[in-house]
């Protein structure tokens, strides 16, 4: 996603957190074979729907998922556990 192209996932574990079904990505059900290839099909032929998906899921990631902000925040914890 933070390279900018649309991602097809499944509905698994912290996968939701990121990829938001026709928001940020397209999620399908783990083991759903039918819905894996509707996705990629409809990626493959909706320039205009695999372009948003692309722009609007690098938007989220790397807003969202910035490396720099998770070490700050996990600095910021390690200094205040230190702290008391």
């Amino acid at each position: 996603m933070a390279l900018g192209k649309a991602v097809v996932s499944t509905n698994i574990n912290g996968i939701p957190e990121a990829v938001k079904h026709l928001e940020t990505g397209i999620l399908i059900e783990p083991g759903k074979t039918d819905a894996l290839v509707a996705a990629v099909q409809a990626l493959k032929t909706d320039e205009a729907l695999r372009e948003r998906l692309a722009r609007t899921g690098s938007e989220f990631v790397l807003k969202n998922f910035d490396e720099r902000i998770a070490a700050q925040t996990a600095w910021q914890a390690y200094e205040e556990s230190f702290a008391e």
